[in-house]
């Protein structure tokens, strides 16, 4: 948001302050859930800083080459309001899904991905390494590359934990027994493989009503971890091959050391 500030009125960033999103400051503010946060509170953003950049036009104008502050010194002068409310809200006509009838557009804009995860798997004891991935998205045209990048690396790393490590266990009552990190795992920053590549497709600038032709990216990654599965099961499909086997192989999730000494005994 400080970004999308800093470029609509051509300002340095630190001069950008970011407050809360609170009913202090906005009666009816939105969450950041579901990679919204951008689509629309930097929708918003922009709106309020074009208004801005109309009511200090004609001082622009008449000072061309004037710094900020100037511009800012002539419209107090002048007694212009200085304040404005940016408001957006999704076009009616890209939300047209209906609920009762399950038909229409439900959502604005997809994303979609590549993900590629190589591992290195011991049959002795079921464990496994990761050592790289790869994975390509589209994100349009990412306003903070960085942001977006470890957006996707976070996401990844969790789909793979709940693939590959998060495995819940209940007594024969129903009760929850792995309720803690000594029981129940889940990634690290060890965890991380050596090798992490993340691309992000480029030059798609036809993205109608997106601000900067940008797209949100936040949980759809989260299911290229499960390359990380898939991966261990070929590792499992490899060994039983070349000991003679055919046919394939079942891996239960998650793909903890157990399941997949148990996948191995099937052989």
């Amino acid at each position: 948001l400080a970004q999308i500030a800093s470029h609509e009125l051509g300002v340095d960033m630190s001069r950008i302050k970011i407050d809360g999103c609170t009913t202090r400051i906005v009666p009816n503010p939105i969450p950041t859930g579901g990679s919204t946060g951008t689509d629309l509170a930097g929708n918003a953003v922009r709106d309020a800083c074009q208004q801005m950049m109309e009511k200090l036009a004609p001082f622009k104008k008449a000072q061309p080459g004037a710094p900020w502050e100037m511009l800012i010194g002539m419209a107090f002068a002048s007694g212009a309001n200085l304040s404005t409310t940016g408001h957006y809200q999704i076009p009616s006509e890209r939300y047209t899904f209906d609920p009762a009838t399950k038909k229409g557009r439900r959502w604005w804009y997809y994303t979609c991905g590549a993900s590629f995860a190589m591992i290195e798997l011991d049959l002795l004891t079921g464990q496994h390494q990761l050592l790289k991935a790869n994975i390509v998205y589209d994100v349009g045209e990412s306003i903070n590359s960085a942001i977006d990048i470890s957006q996707i690396e976070a996401a990844f790393i969790q789909g793979y934990g709940y693939m590959a490590m998060e495995g819940l266990q209940y007594d024969s009552q129903g009760k929850l027994v792995t309720r803690g990190h000594d029981e129940y795992s889940i990634p690290s920053v060890a965890d991380c493989p050596p090798e992490f590549d993340v691309t992000l497709l480029r030059g798609n600038r036809n993205l109608e009503t997106l601000i900067y032709n940008s797209k949100g990216i936040g949980e759809p990654p989260f299911f290229s971890g499960q390359t990380v599965f898939f991966a261990i099961k070929d590792a499992l499909l490899a060994a039983k091959r070349s000991a003679g086997g055919s046919g394939t192989v079942n891996l239960e999730t998650p793909a903890v050391p157990e399941n997949v000494l148990k996948a191995i005994k099937s052989f």
